[in-house]
Formats: C-alpha cells, sequence, structure tokens
C-alpha cells in the first residue's frame, strides 16, 4: 500500500478544548499538507467513565477545528489500561499505514521506541499485593532503564510505543510538548486560554464560564447539549447490582481475584441514597483503584465478557464518525487498501455482527443522551 502523508492522534475529546486546537495546529504548521486522523474512543472512556458528549457532537467540534478524518475506537479498546487502549488504538492506525502519531508529552524528548525495546521482556505479572499494577509497572521500568515515567501523557507515550513493537507498526512517534494545565487540575482562571478536560468538564457542571478556554462549537455545546457523568447512569449499574449474583458477575471481563465479592458486598452495605462515588469508595483499595473500579462497572453496564473483547481484537474495524473534504478523499483511497472492514453507516448486519458490542454501547449511551442509535446516523460531513 503507498503511503500518503497522514498525521493520526489518539484522542477523546472530552470536550475538545484550546489544548487540542493547539495541537491540531501545530501539526498544520509542521506538516502542511498531511491529512489528520483523529482515532476517538466513542461513548465510554478510558478511564471507565462515560463520555460528556455524544460522540457525535465531540465529531463535530473537532472537525470545525481542523482534523479531517474520525474513527472511532471501539469500546472493547477505549475502556482499558494504557496498554490495551493504545494497542487497539495502533492496530486501527497501523492498518492505514498512518505516517507518524502526534501526541503530547510531559518529557517530550524520551525516545520512547527506544524505552520500549529495554523493557518488551518484562514478566507483567507482578505479585506485590499491597501495590497497583501501575506502580509495580513504573519501578519495573525503572528498575530496567534508570529512567522515572510516572506522569499519565509520558506513560501513555511508552504505551504507544509498546504497542508499536507489539503490532510491527511502522509508524514515527512525534511527542510534543503538553502545554497549559495539567492533566488533572480542576479548577482554571479567567486569564487561562487552556484548561484541563477535567476543570472544563467541573465548570460546566457548575455553571461557570469556559468561553476562554474552548472553541466556539463546543461553548454552543455546553450551552444545548446534555452533559453527562456517571450520576446519570448510577440507577442502571443499581439494577444490574441488585440482580446478579456474584458468579454471574464473575463472567465479565476484568473480573478477577474475586473482586466481584467485593462489588456486590459494598453495593449491598449501602444506605438507599449513596452515589455512585459512595460506591467506589467504599470499594476502592490500595490494590484496586477508583479507575479499575469505574472499568469494572461499566462492562457490568454493558454486560461485556471476555469472549467478545477477544472477538472484537481478531476482528477490528473502521466505523467513520466523519469527515472534511480532505478525509473524504482519504477515505476513499483507503477503503481499497485497509486490511479491515470500513463502516460508513451500521447495517442490521453490522449491528448483530461485528458492530454489536458498539451498538449495545450507544443503545444503553442513549438511554441518557436521548440522542439516536448508531443505526440511523450518518458521518459528520464539514465542507
Amino acid at each position: 500500500m503507498k503511503r500518503l502523508d497522514t498525521t493520526g492522534v489518539i484522542v477523546e475529546y472530552n470536550p475538545f478544548h484550546n489544548g487540542h486546537l493547539h495541537q491540531i495546529n501545530q501539526i498544520r504548521a509542521q506538516y502542511p499538507d498531511t491529512t489528520i486522523v483523529a482515532i476517538m474512543s466513542g461513548q465510554f472512556l478510558q478511564r471507565g467513565i462515560p463520555a460528556a458528549l455524544d460522540k457525535e457532537s465531540r465529531t463535530r467540534q473537532a472537525l470545525q477545528s481542523g482534523v479531517d478524518l474520525m474513527i472511532e475506537l471501539p469500546v472493547a479498546f477505549s475502556v482499558q489500561p494504557a496498554d490495551l487502549f493504545a494497542k487497539g488504538a495502533i492496530k486501527l492506525l497501523s492498518g492505514m499505514k498512518i505516517t507518524r502519531l502526534v501526541f503530547g508529552a510531559e518529557h517530550p524528548k524520551i525516545d520512547f521506541k527506544s524505552i520500549a525495546v529495554k523493557i518488551q521482556n518484562i514478566d507483567g505479572d507482578f505479585d506485590q499485593f499491597n501495590e497497583t499494577y501501575a506502580s509495580q509497572y513504573q519501578q519495573a521500568v525503572f528498575d530496567s532503564t534508570g529512567i522515572h515515567i510516572d506522569e499519565p501523557n509520558d506513560l501513555l507515550g511508552l504505551a504507544y510505543a509498546e504497542a508499536c513493537l507489539s503490532e510491527k507498526a511502522e509508524i514515527q512517534l512525534c511527542p510534543i510538548q503538553r502545554i497549559g494545565a495539567g492533566y488533572h487540575e480542576t479548577i482554571f482562571d479567567d486569564s487561562q486560554e487552556i484548561a484541563s478536560a477535567t476543570a472544563i468538564r467541573l465548570a460546566i457542571k457548575n455553571q461557570e464560564s469556559i468561553e476562554n478556554v474552548v472553541p466556539s462549537q463546543t461553548k454552543i455545546d455546553a450551552e444545548n447539549e446534555k452533559w453527562i457523568d456517571w450520576y446519570d447512569f448510577w440507577p442502571y449499574l443499581k439494577y444490574q447490582l441488585s440482580l446478579l449474583t456474584p458468579e454471574q458477575l464473575s463472567t465479565f471481563y476484568g473480573m478477577s481475584e474475586g473482586i466481584e465479592y467485593r462489588l456486590l458486598q459494598q453495593y449491598e452495605k449501602l444506605p438507599e441514597d449513596a452515589s455512585f462515588d459512595d460506591w467506589v469508595h467504599a470499594v476502592k483499595s490500595k490494590r484496586v483503584t477508583y479507575t479499575k473500579i469505574s472499568r469494572l462497572a461499566t462492562y457490568i453496564l454493558l454486560k461485556i465478557n471476555k469472549n467478545e473483547i477477544d472477538k472484537q481484537y481478531k476482528q477490528p474495524y473502521y466505523h467513520v464518525l466523519g469527515f472534511s473534504k480532505r478525509g473524504q478523499s482519504l477515505l476513499k483511497y483507503l477503503k481499497k487498501e485497509v486490511p479491515y472492514p470500513i463502516l460508513t453507516k451500521i447495517s442490521k448486519k453490522d449491528k448483530e455482527g461485528l458492530y454489536s458490542l458498539d451498538y449495545r454501547a450507544g443503545i444503553i449511551y442513549g438511554l441518557v443522551s436521548h440522542k439516536k442509535s448508531d443505526l440511523f446516523r450518518h458521518p459528520v460531513q464539514i465542507n
């Protein structure tokens, strides 16, 4: 397959903000003739949370800000730890023969690929049960390389490098300096033009202005769309937790070490007015993090089992969320070249086959968003 000049980004856009716009502008300045392809998580995200806005709205925000082609990262990959999240996205980008992957990093001078080579034989079966997997992994990386990698975007960059190795992907990694707010910062002031997605979501929840830190389309959506969080899905999750036995819960993806018993025991102890956060904090321990519990909650909510995840990895696909004119030209070319099916409109056959898991995720998300299902959607087009 001939290589066109293409630049990939792996994103959530929850929501699209000025930090994302800065990255797109940097790519366009450095590679003016490139086609920018975003692999974007759909309705449920990497840390086990629902997207604050429907994927169609987030697609429109990105296309109006300079992205050319938006592809959905299937939920089997999007609600995962960094290594599996990266592996799914890199698998899709590699199939498209993407020229380069641009991503923000706290320390962009790190040679992520050389570190990935050095640590490829690390045994991932860590046995310190009083420590999280993440902390043991970071220590193992330091022991192998002498380099501390503990910032969120640096760790994601390393996950991309490891995925490129395992997928034999010939993609140039181009880390750029992450600017402005830290990943977990929760406040910003009127003088800032860049804020974290977390801070922006919190500001919207508190009915505070976000005008200085987001492009105009995001501001419009903030004023007119329903903003969603776990609070909205808690009644549906409670329904599942009320009916399921530990044995039934154990069949869902991600259940291990008897965690299903703890999930149910702590739920049964909750007062009637308890929130999702109350339940997560009751389950949480030094070994089991807030994020891990949130992912497990998503698997329960969507009723995802291990076989479905395995099937998805063996048979990926490209679900097209939207495109610009330049993106449409690339899409026409890719249809003859990529190794996996391209879905531009979901058919009844797709929803019962290839796309069944994401279709289910969309239906459940729609219970709260009140948006139409994927069966009735067309890709967003920006001229």
